[in-house]
């Protein structure tokens, strides 16, 4: 093994993985990614269709059933988008939306 990729010697250990393909951790961190999410939502002052594209383009009904039960368990391609929009999305946006920024 390559001596740059081995944890270094310390007396912590790194945190295990998280296996978003488990529907126990999906049904466990969704309700925090959807919080995040509506978050989100709300700060970037998004429209209902653009909130939809970010899901993954959901249909109108699955993101009305989500948005009033965001306790829902999100799928792997759902819960793994939450966290990436913040990252996509380099200030200044140059006088784009988020959406149209990240397209």
């Amino acid at each position: 093994m390559n001596p740059a990729f081995v944890y270094p010697q310390s007396r912590f250990e790194p945190a295990a993985l998280i296996d978003l393909r488990s529907n126990e951790e999906r049904t466990r961190l969704s309700p925090l990614a959807l919080k995040g999410f509506f978050n989100i939502v709300q700060r970037w002052q998004l429209k209902n269709d653009e909130a939809r594209e970010l899901l993954g383009s959901v249909s109108s009904s699955t993101y009305y059933e989500i948005k009033k039960n965001p306790t829902n368990t999100l799928d792997v391609d759902r819960i793994t988008r939450v966290p990436r929009w913040p990252l996509q999305t380099p200030p200044p946006l140059a006088g784009q939306t988020p959406p149209g920024r990240m397209g």
